[in-house]
């Protein structure tokens, strides 16, 4: 979780004793469920998994265009210098993928 957004808010079940207050920071327009879910993370709340729990998403919302900056500065502050450093190479790189397959695919 500290390197990118890899729970969605779509695919969660939060208990509202979790987050009396709305949970979402403002500031974060695209990636607020990230920012969420790290600080939910570093209060050493416990995730469960269930394959009987699925979300769906339409694959292109808002979050499909990569937010390298955004992502990277809620890791930075969430999870400090050495995190945000490996978030931000590790968006990039996710950046240049997606770019370069663009482009060859045409």
């Amino acid at each position: 979780m500290n390197l990118g957004n890899t729970l969605h808010h779509q695919a969660l079940l939060i208990p509202k004793t979790l987050h009396k207050t709305p949970p979402f920071n403002i500031k974060y327009p695209t990636y607020a469920d990230y920012d969420f879910n790290l600080r939910l993370y570093n209060a050493n709340n416990k995730f469960h998994y269930s394959e009987s729990f699925v979300g769906y998403a339409m694959p292109d919302g808002i979050s499909a265009e990569l937010k390298i900056i955004e992502m990277s500065n809620i890791s930075f502050k969430n999870s400090g210098f050495i995190w945000g450093g490996l978030s931000l190479a590790y968006c990039f790189y996710h950046y240049l993928r997606i770019k370069l397959n663009l482009v060859f695919k045409r």
